[in-house]
C-alpha cells in the first residue's frame, strides 16, 4: 500500500509532463477588476484604508483592458487620487498569479524604481494570499527576490529608472509597464526614447502589452498626451440627475458656464453646473453620476485604448468638488503651484507662457515707492517697501560692464524690484569688482525701520568664468554686520525643465570654488507666467518702482525673449528660450533670473518666508531707527548679535 507521503511525490516525468499540460491550458476567465474585488488587499503601507479592494466604477474600464487579449497598448492620462498605481499592482498580481510572464516596468529614475518595489511591490506580495510563496522570501538568500528584480513561476519581474540605457539591455518581457512617463528625462542616458527602448524589449511577444500612465506635464511636449492622442480616446461620460445629458466632469473655470462653481471664499459648498441644461447638480449626487457612467471613445479602435480621468470622479475625501475649488484657490495666484494643480489634480497639460507681457502693460504697473531722500547729486533714495522679507541680487557680466539687479521678496514670492545698476569698467581688472562688492555690502534703509542687506546674489560665469569663480570663492558664505548670513553664488545656466536649484553644486578644478548650475528655462517659465497671470498685489505679484531705473531701456530687455517648441540633435521635443529677434539685449531679464535663482538657493539652505514674516510681525521702528516719519513711536527691532565692522573682503 503506497503511504500518503509517497503518493504526493512525483516523478520528473510526470512534473514534466503536469507543466506541459499546464503551459497549454486556457486562458484565466476572470478580467482583472473581478481579480482584484477578490483576492487584492490594501496594505498599510501605502493606503490610508488597507483591506480588501474595492473597483471604482471608473476603474473597471481600465483595468479590464490591461488583461483585454484585443488591447495592445492602453494609454492613461490622469490625475493623482484616481488609483492608478493599485492598479499597476493589481496587475502585475494578477499576471503573476494566473497568466504568468515576463515583465518590465520602467519608472523615471533609479530612486523611483527602488520605492515602487519597496513601497507597492513588496507589501502586495505580503499581504494578498493567493500571491504567498510565488516570490522567494526578501530574507532568503535566494537571488530570485532582489528590489529591482522578482522571479516567480513562468516569469520575471524587472524594475529599472528611466535614466540609463544599460536597464533595457538582455531584456525579453511580453508586458512593458511605462509609470509617470512625463516625468522620464528626454533620454535613457545616450540610447533614445525610453517608451522605444522597452516596446523593442516586447518585440518577440505573441500577445505582447504596452501600459503608459502618468499625470501630464507642458502641453506640446506631454508623452502621455501625445499617446492619448494617438488612440482612441475614452472619457468617463456620466448623466446629469436634471436632463439625463451624458458629459465628461470638466473643471470650467470663471469663463466657462458649466462645471466645478461655488459660492463664497472658501466655498462652504460647491457644486456642478449641467454642460446641457445648466442646474446645479450637488456634490452628494456625484456617487449615483458616477455609478451609471460609461467609458465612450471618440476614435476608431486600432488595437490601443486611451482613457482620460481626473479627480472630480475620485469618491475620496480629498477629491471633494469643495476640496478641489479651496486647492484652486489657494495656489490661483502663482503660477508655478497652478500648474501643480492644473497638472495633477485636474490631469491637464500646462499651456505655459509662450513670450512675457508687451511692454506697455508691464510699465502701467509702476508704483510710487516711499522717498526717503536725495543724494549729493539730486539722485532720489527710496526705502525698501513694508512687504520685502528677504533682498537678493543678480548680476551679469560682459566684456565692457557688470549689471546688478536687486529685488525684495515677501509672502508667496511676491517682489519688488529695488534697483538696477550698471557698473562701466573691463570685469578683467578689479576696479569693477570693487565698486560690485560695495554695493552688495551696502545697507539698506526698510520702509518698516532698521536696515538690511541683500542675503544672496547669484552671478553668472558664463563669460570670464575664473574670474567670476574667484570672486565668489571667499564670498560664499559672509556674516552681515547684523549677525547673519549672506551667500554669493558662481552660476552657469542650463537649458531644459526641472528643479531650479541643483541638488549640491559643482567644484571646479582650480581652487575646488562652487558652482551651481540652474535650470534658468524653469526660471523664465515661473517669472513669465507670473507676470501674464498675476495682476493683483499679493501672492506672486510683481512691484516695479517708478523711477528711472526702471524705464524703456530695462522694460524693453524685460520682454526680449519667447518660449519655443522644438526638438534637439537626438529628434526630442524640447521647449526654450530664445531671443525675439537677433541682437535684442536682455540683460534685465537674465538679472531677474538670477535674483530669483538666489531666493531658491535661500531656500536650499532653509530660508522659509512665513518665519520671517512671523519673526518682523511685532516690530515697529520709530524714526530714529530709519523708517518713514509716522511709522511708530516704540521701536521693537528684531533680536540681534553684537554689531562689528564688516570690511569687504580681499580678492
Amino acid at each position: 500500500m503506497t503511504s500518503p507521503a509517497m503518493s504526493s511525490q512525483r516523478s520528473p516525468v510526470e512534473s514534466a509532463r503536469s507543466d506541459f499540460i499546464k503551459g497549454w491550458s486556457p486562458p484565466p476567465t476572470l478580467d482583472l477588476s473581478e481579480w482584484m474585488d477578490k483576492h487584492f488587499v490594501l496594505s498599510a503601507e501605502s493606503s490610508t484604508e488597507p483591506g480588501a479592494w474595492t473597483t471604482l466604477p471608473f476603474q473597471r474600464g481600465i483595468a479590464d483592458a490591461m488583461v483585454d487579449p484585443e488591447v495592445e497598448t492602453i494609454t492613461l492620462q490622469k490625475s493623482s487620487r484616481v488609483g492608478f498605481t493599485k492598479l499597476l499592482c493589481g496587475y502585475l498580481g494578477y499576471r503573476m498569479h494566473l497568466d504568468p510572464c515576463s515583465m518590465l516596468i520602467v519608472q523615471p529614475a533609479q530612486e523611483d524604481a527602488e520605492g515602487f518595489s519597496k513601497d507597492e511591490i513588496a507589501p502586495m506580495l505580503r499581504d494578498t494570499p493567493v500571491l504567498w510563496g510565488l516570490v522567494a522570501p526578501s530574507k532568503s538568500r535566494d537571488s530570485g527576490n532582489r528590489i529591482l528584480k522578482k522571479n516567480y513561476p513562468g516569469g520575471t519581474l524587472t524594475i529599472v529608472g528611466a535614466h540609463s540605457g544599460r536597464g533595457f539591455r538582455r531584456l525579453t518581457v511580453e508586458a512593458v509597464i511605462f509609470d509617470e512617463v512625463d516625468a522620464y528625462p528626454p533620454s535613457a542616458g545616450g540610447e533614445g526614447d525610453q517608451i522605444e527602448l522597452g516596446k523593442k524589449r516586447a518585440y518577440t511577444a505573441a500577445f505582447p502589452k504596452f501600459i503608459i500612465g502618468s499625470s501630464p506635464k507642458l502641453a506640446g511636449i506631454s508623452r502621455v498626451c501625445n499617446s492619448f492622442e494617438e488612440s482612441d480616446q475614452r472619457d468617463f461620460i456620466v448623466p446629469c440627475p436634471h436632463c439625463d445629458h451624458g458629459q465628461r466632469l470638466r473643471w470650467g473655470g470663471r469663463d466657462f458656464d458649466y462645471g466645478i462653481k461655488w459660492k463664497g471664499v472658501p466655498p462652504e459648498e460647491a457644486y456642478y453646473l449641467c454642460e446641457h441644461c445648466r442646474k446645479r447638480i450637488q456634490y452628494s449626487r456625484q456617487r449615483a453620476m458616477v455609478d451609471q457612467g460609461v467609458w465612450e471613445a471618440a476614435k476608431p479602435f486600432t488595437g490601443h485604448a486611451g482613457f482620460r480621468i481626473w479627480a472630480a470622479y475620485s469618491p475620496f475625501p480629498a477629491a471633494a468638488w469643495g476640496a478641489l475649488a479651496v486647492e484652486f484657490l489657494r495656489v490661483k495666484h502663482d503660477p508655478a503651484r497652478l500648474q501643480v494643480f492644473v497638472n495633477t489634480t485636474l490631469g491637464e497639460p500646462w499651456e505655459a507662457p509662450s513670450q512675457t507681457l508687451p511692454k506697455s502693460e508691464l510699465m502701467e504697473r509702476r508704483e510710487p515707492y516711499t522717498l526717503r531722500a536725495k543724494g549729493p547729486d539730486g539722485e532720489p533714495k527710496y526705502f525698501v517697501p513694508k512687504g520685502v522679507l528677504v533682498m537678493t541680487g543678480g548680476v551679469d557680466v560682459h566684456q565692457d560692464r557688470i549689471e546688478l539687479q536687486v529685488e525684495g521678496y515677501g509672502l508667496g514670492e511676491e517682489c519688488w524690484k529695488l534697483g538696477y545698476q550698471i557698473i562701466d569698467g573691463d570685469p578683467t581688472g578689479d576696479a569693477v569688482w570693487d565698486e560690485l562688492w560695495e554695493l552688495l555690502c551696502e545697507p539698506r534703509p526698510m520702509e518698516r525701520g532698521g536696515e538690511d542687506y541683500i542675503r544672496a546674489t547669484c552671478i553668472d560665469a558664463g563669460f570670464l568664468a575664473q574670474r567670476v569663480v574667484e570672486f565668489c570663492r571667499p564670498r560664499w558664505r559672509v556674516r552681515t554686520p547684523d549677525g547673519r548670513r549672506a551667500y554669493v553664488f558662481a552660476i552657469k545656466g542650463s537649458g531644459g525643465t526641472g528643479t531650479l536649484w541643483p541638488r549640491e553644486p559643482k567644484r571646479t578644478k582650480r581652487g575646488q570654488a562652487l558652482l551651481y548650475t540652474i535650470k534658468v528655462d524653469a526660471a523664465k517659465d515661473i517669472l513669465a507666467g507670473r507676470f501674464q497671470r498675476v495682476v493683483e498685489p499679493g501672492p506672486a505679484y510683481t512691484h516695479f518702482p517708478d523711477t528711472d531705473e526702471f524705464g524703456d531701456r530695462y522694460f524693453d530687455q524685460l520682454d526680449s525673449e519667447k518660449a519655443v517648441l522644438g526638438t534637439d540633435s537626438r529628434g526630442f521635443p524640447t521647449r526654450s528660450w530664445v531671443p525675439k529677434r537677433e541682437g535684442i539685449r536682455n540683460e534685465a531679464w537674465d538679472t531677474a533670473v538670477y535674483c530669483y535663482a538666489a531666493l531658491a538657493g535661500l531656500k536650499s539652505m532653509g530660508l522659509d518666508l512665513e518665519r520671517e514674516a512671523k519673526r518682523d510681525e511685532a516690530f515697529e521702528p520709530s524714526p530714529s531707527e530709519g523708517g518713514p516719519p509716522g511709522t511708530g513711536s516704540v521701536a521693537k527691532p528684531r533680536r540681534r548679535r553684537a554689531r562689528r565692522k564688516w570690511k569687504p573682503a580681499q580678492l
